[in-house]
């Protein structure tokens, strides 16, 4: 399906938020870009960069007039590294998440993926509500499948984000995934049009 052209001001101003805000977090520079914006069936969502590696997901309840679950997936090996980053060690420290790791990550998931659905639910005057974030690891097939079975999600399409962020010259990549019901789905297509 086509992505109408108003959703690249959604991400451009959703992708400077999350830039300020993160650099709050942070305590330096980070520059969120979203390359690009897309819907994907379910069946094919995953990214080829991403099938095959082992992901760490924060994951957020969606509820409001959009009723779903927004994940936010990097690669584990990128996970280590962000942590590196914003707790201040060496690079190629991390090799095993802390509770510590795991709040900062949940924290910077937040962030981002908030900031995104603010950003879309003002626009096209919806309201949502976040719940608070949670980390799984796995698989992104796998986590999806969850994300759909837990929160009893009949989708054929989902909203898929890709999110590079730059910190000093360390560049990280994730994939944003916006899993809403069908009919919620096409009611935020609808309004995509009409914004």
């Amino acid at each position: 399906m086509q992505i109408p052209e108003k959703l690249k001001d959604i991400n451009r101003d959703a992708a400077e938020q999350a830039s300020l805000a993160l650099s709050k977090l942070t305590g330096t520079a980070v520059q969120v870009q979203i390359e690009r914006a897309e819907i994907e069936r379910q069946e094919t969502v995953c990214p080829p960069a991403l099938s095959e590696e082992l992901v760490v997901g924060v994951c957020l309840p969606v509820t409001g007039d959009a009723k779903g679950t927004a994940l936010l997936a990097i690669a584990q090996e990128t996970a280590f590294q962000l942590c590196d980053v914003m707790m201040r060690r060496p690079p190629h420290t991390t090799r095993l998440l802390t509770p510590l790791d795991e709040s900062a990550l949940k924290e910077a998931g937040n962030i981002l993926v908030g900031n995104y659905l603010s950003v879309m639910a003002d626009r096209l005057e919806m309201k949502t509500v976040e719940g608070l974030p949670y980390l799984a690891t796995g698989m992104l097939g796998s986590l999806l499948s969850q994300i759909v079975a837990k929160t009893v999600i009949t989708a054929s399409e989902t909203l898929l984000v890709n999110v590079e962020f730059l910190v000093a010259s360390a560049h990280f990549k994730g994939v944003m995934i916006l899993v809403f019901m069908a009919e919620q789905m096409e009611a935020i297509f609808r309004a995509l049009e009409n914004v």
